[in-house]
C-alpha cells in the first residue's frame, strides 16, 4: 500500500484527486492510504524523510507560502534523491 499526501487548500480538489487516483490503483489492483493538507505549512510540520510515497501539491498554494514553498520543493527533492521514489505534482 502506498501513503500519498495531497497538499491543496480545496476540499473539492482533494476528493477529486483522490477518486482519480484510487479508480488507477483499484484498476491495476492496488491500494493508497491518503492524508491530506490544507496548507503547506501543515504538510511541512508533519513531513519525514520515507513518510509518504508520493506527495501531490498544488501548484498555486506557492502564492500563499512565498518563501516556504522552495523550502517544501528543497524537502521533497532532499527525500526523493534519498529514497529515489518520491513523485511530486
Amino acid at each position: 500500500m502506498m501513503h500519498i499526501a495531497i497538499v491543496e487548500d480545496f476540499i473539492f480538489d482533494q476528493e477529486h484527486l483522490i477518486n482519480l487516483i484510487q479508480k488507477n490503483f483499484e484498476k491495476h489492483g492496488e491500494m493508497a492510504d491518503f492524508t491530506c493538507y490544507e496548507s503547506g505549512e501543515s504538510f511541512l510540520e508533519a513531513f519525514r524523510p520515507g513518510l509518504f510515497n508520493a506527495v501531490f501539491m498544488d501548484i498555486m498554494i506557492q502564492a500563499v507560502l512565498g518563501q516556504g514553498q522552495s523550502y517544501c520543493q528543497r524537502i521533497l527533492l532532499d527525500d526523493f534523491y534519498t529514497r529515489k521514489r518520491r513523485i511530486t505534482a
